[in-house]
């Protein structure tokens, strides 16, 4: 297939039903595909020995057992039949790569003719990469950005939902967090917030979800009323030092708490609280 005259050999073997794209991939990873295949134009000749597309396949799952970049190159291979569910699976997929590996990225291959069998275990090794690279930054940043997450979170949410376990979701702090550390506020004034902070130490935005993550909707919410035993808790302690057994919180702050609180007029509520 290199159109080089060789030798006949018997372990050579034609391969007419598998495409050029796959047979280009195949060869981006150093096998030598060309030269143990004979030119597909040879129509009246074999070997007795013929390969088809199940046969590459098993040859490109096979060359994956563990994570290298070389996963990064199948990754550019997109299939085009009519936009369909998979294809834009394999699009998001790569719009995420391109974003998390800039340098290793480059323009999109056609990937016709791909089945989805070669990608399923490589998708999972590819999506426990990420999720290191996210572990190991720890927080939003240039190199983890909001927009990333958020299209990095819309495949596992449909795909790999048990990946959304790991530490992958920024609270409003930007901190990766546990999905199950989380939640959605509704309606905490900030004034509440800052309150909470500068008088108790006390830093809620740690476990409240940042607002622009617009990926994961199923989150419990918490609003203003879930806190009230936080100050319940601080309103009730000593305000003299007893001895180191014993917590204990000026009236200072106590009244630097309350001129916090007071500012805060609920428009509507039936809480008896209020």
């Amino acid at each position: 297939m290199n159109s080089d005259f060789v030798k006949l050999d018997p372990n050579l073997a034609l391969s007419k039903d598998v495409p050029e794209n796959m047979i280009e991939c195949l060869e981006k990873f150093n096998f030598k595909w060309k030269e143990q295949h004979l030119h597909k134009n040879l129509v009246n000749f074999t070997t007795g020995l013929e390969h088809n597309i199940k046969f590459a396949v098993t040859i490109l799952i096979g060359h994956f057992d563990k994570w290298s970049d070389d996963i990064l190159i199948l990754m550019h291979y997109i299939p085009n039949d009519n936009n369909s569910e998979f294809q834009q699976k394999r699009e998001m997929i790569y719009e995420v790569c391109s974003m998390m590996f800039k340098d290793k990225m480059s323009d999109k291959k056609d990937g016709t003719k791909f089945p989805e069998e070669i990608w399923s275990k490589i998708d999972e090794m590819l999506y426990k990469k990420i999720i290191e690279k996210i572990q190991k930054y720890e927080h939003i940043c240039a190199e983890c950005s909001i927009e990333f997450i958020n299209k990095f979170l819309k495949i596992v949410t449909k795909y790999y939902p048990s990946f959304i376990n790991y530490s992958i979701i920024p609270n409003k702090n930007g901190n990766f967090c546990k999905k199950d550390k989380l939640y959605k506020e509704d309606n905490i004034p900030d004034i509440f917030k800052e309150c909470l902070k500068v008088c108790f130490k006390e830093d809620i935005n740690d476990e409240l979800v940042d607002d622009k993550i617009n990926s994961i909707n199923e989150l419990p919410k918490k609003n203003l009323f879930n806190y009230v035993n936080i100050l319940n808790k601080f309103f009730k302690m000593n305000e003299n030092y007893i001895n180191k057994n014993y917590d204990y919180l000026p009236l200072s702050d106590k009244i630097k708490a309350a001129e916090y609180l007071i500012r805060i007029i609920p428009q509507k509520s039936d809480d008896p609280f209020f």
